[in-house]
């Protein structure tokens, strides 16, 4: 039997090919003069969403990547575009005055961009929908982690103690040495050896997938208790985090963690215990606005953290209501979308093709081609632009590697997600949120190369926490104590 929950979702997903319908209808007055054009890439978007959803019928574990990646194409590509056509005001504030000038006024590049789009989200699509169709036939039942009880217990106390001293250590460097400060100069006191690479890489990667963890072995073994810890102690690290760095969401990244670590299949929480996580969401998304002018203060001024963050509440915490809904504008137009991909495309933004790797390889990469070569900013702002999914794939060689990216993307998300679900996997869930993690990056932020350090220390990070319970299991089978 089917649970309630899996029979709305079952009836409720067919809604998502009306948002290409009712989009289509809300703005083909703009595309009058190429309507036959406009009509064909609708749908074909229908279509490639209708397919898709015909393979993926419930929202079941072993379908949960490419939930999200089918979610995010949507959210970010053309729930965004049908937006952005009517009324581009509220993506302003996410690039600079002129190139976004530029853009408003070349609707035939708002055209191709959206032809990109749907170029992409096809091919995901049918690649998805391939390999979903051949594996359909196989087992398909979700392994359920084993693993000794009593060890899982002891090891999550044990790591979950060691991972907090060792967070307080790194936040006291980090904020001694200024460490990832965001709109801050980086002509900061150096360290040898990469340290602050270092420091920084271990506090934003290792040291959540290893409070992950904890949390995952405290479930397995019935310790709620410490379970429940480790999520506080996770959500203390994005605090800290969002106050030393002057980041915006290092805490909404925390609870999203947790979220990604539910859908691996490696916390189950309680109904009272979800109404308190939608309350921290709702804490994280009314300290966005707070946050950005914590920031403009933290590098204005020579104030304390404390000091600064007072400030900025006085300033920003005026109307709750009116925080909550500049919270969630900011989340749904930060992450980086179609008005990047048809900025570009105005600003006459092109492929690199053969430069590719030159610019991967100079200092700032993709994103700093964008910023600086194509939108022409100072380097003395101190800023980069994402360049979204899309968009990056776009500016590395055009059509042919977004058809190449995408193809790719859909693959991953089926067989990713199923090789870390395997019973082998000792640490898989957390494998697992590592993975949604990763693709929630590449498909909103889209910065894939300046990702491959994250995902490398995310990597040796999940190998070696794999190790370790190997080698403690073996250990305790032969009669050693820990």
């Amino acid at each position: 039997m089917l649970s309630y929950s899996k029979k709305c979702i079952a009836k409720i997903k067919w809604a998502l090919p009306l948002v290409f319908f009712c989009g289509y209808f809300l703005t083909l007055k703009y595309f009058d003069t190429k309507s036959v054009e406009y009509s064909a890439y609708n749908l074909l978007a229908t279509v490639s969403c209708a397919v898709l959803l015909a393979q993926i019928k419930l929202f079941e574990q072993k379908f949960v990547a490419v939930w999200i990646a089918l979610i995010l194409f949507i959210l970010v590509y053309f729930i965004r575009f049908y937006w952005v056509t009517i009324d581009a005001l509220p993506v302003q504030i996410m690039l600079p005055r002129i190139p976004y000038n530029a853009m408003v006024a070349d609707r035939n590049a708002l055209l191709h961009a959206f032809k990109l789009s749907v170029m992409a989200f096809t091919s995901f699509s049918f690649s998805a929908v391939a390999l979903l169709f051949f594996m359909r036939k196989q087992n398909s039942r979700v392994s359920q982690y084993s693993g000794n009880s009593t060890l899982s217990g002891l090891l999550a106390k044990r790591s979950l103690l060691v991972v907090t001293l060792l967070m307080m250590v790194l936040a006291y460097l980090t904020y001694k040495y200024h460490i990832g400060e965001m709109g801050a100069s980086s002509s900061r006191e150096a360290l040898p050896f990469h340290l602050k690479g270092v420091i920084f890489y271990i506090r934003i990667v290792a040291i959540p997938l290893i409070i992950l963890l904890s949390i995952y072995l405290a479930e397995r073994s019935g310790h709620i208790l410490t379970s429940r810890l480790g999520v506080l102690i996770l959500m203390m690290h994005g605090i800290i985090d969002m106050l030393l760095r002057n980041s915006r969401s290092s805490l909404l990244l925390s609870l999203l963690l947790v979220l990604f670590l539910m859908l691996a299949d490696g916390i189950k929480l309680r109904r009272k215990e979800k109404v308190f996580l939608g309350v921290m969401i709702t804490v994280a998304f009314v300290m966005i606005p707070i946050m950005t002018e914590y920031r403009q203060i933290r590098v204005s001024s020579d104030l304390t953290y404390i000091e600064a963050f007072s400030n900025a509440l006085n300033i920003g915490g005026k109307d709750l209501l009116a925080q909550i809904f500049k919270g969630l504008e900011f989340v749904l137009f930060r992450m980086p979308g179609i008005e990047s991909l048809w900025c570009m495309i105005a600003s006459k933004g092109e492929p690199l093709g053969i430069h590719v790797i030159d610019v991967i390889n100079s200092k700032n990469g993709i994103a700093g081609y964008l910023t600086y070569i194509i939108y022409s900013m100072d380097e003395a702002d101190n800023t980069l632009l994402a360049p979204g999914f899309v968009g990056w794939f776009y500016l590395v060689a055009g059509f042919p590697a977004i058809v190449l990216g995408s193809l790719f993307v859909g693959a991953l998300s089926v067989l990713g997600w199923k090789f870390l679900g395997c019973r082998y996997v000792e640490s898989g869930p957390v494998a697992q949120a590592f993975f949604l993690w990763m693709l929630f990056m590449a498909l909103t932020e889209g910065t894939l190369d300046s990702m491959v350090y994250m995902f490398f220390v995310g990597l040796i990070t999940i190998v070696v926490l794999e190790i370790g319970l190997r080698v403690f299991a073996r250990r305790r089978a032969y009669g050693f104590n820990l």
